[in-house]
């Protein structure tokens, strides 16, 4: 329902857009934004409704509910915990990195048909870093 409303207030902003009504477009955007962060608010409760009820096994509204009251409980500990998992996923990721290159620096070495005398070999392994980062 949240999505057909912002598409109403996309819309709505799109043709006070083309007519030049200015401050109709600026109230449609400011719509539009708490439409969206409202959406994202639903968008959550409704996974904490979903991980409370496969757990519970209660019906959607209670586990809606107790999930909420989950959350407010204890969502100093919910927030550090994903903060924790972020900085351990980004960890992972640079030591993944780190070893790619090193792997590839050293089948480099080993192999002296790839690397010709003189030449630099950081751009080939810039380019592996960066593919290995972000894939």
């Amino acid at each position: 329902m949240i999505v057909f409303a912002r598409i109403w207030a996309f819309i709505i902003e799109k043709s006070a857009n083309q007519i030049g009504d200015k401050k109709l477009e600026c109230l449609m955007k400011c719509i539009e934004c708490c439409l969206a962060c409202l959406e994202k608010t639903v968008e959550y409760l409704n996974s904490s409704a979903y991980s409370y009820m496969a757990v519970s096994g209660k019906s959607f509204f209670s586990s809606a509910w107790n999930g909420f009251l989950l959350n407010l409980k204890h969502g100093l500990v919910f927030a550090w915990a994903n903060l924790l998992a972020k900085l351990f996923i980004v960890l992972g990721k640079i030591a993944i990195t780190i070893l790619n290159v090193y792997t590839c620096y050293i089948f480099m070495s080993m192999r002296g048909d790839l690397v010709e005398p003189g030449m630099n070999p950081k751009v080939p392994l810039a380019f592996v870093a960066f593919f290995t980062y972000f894939v």
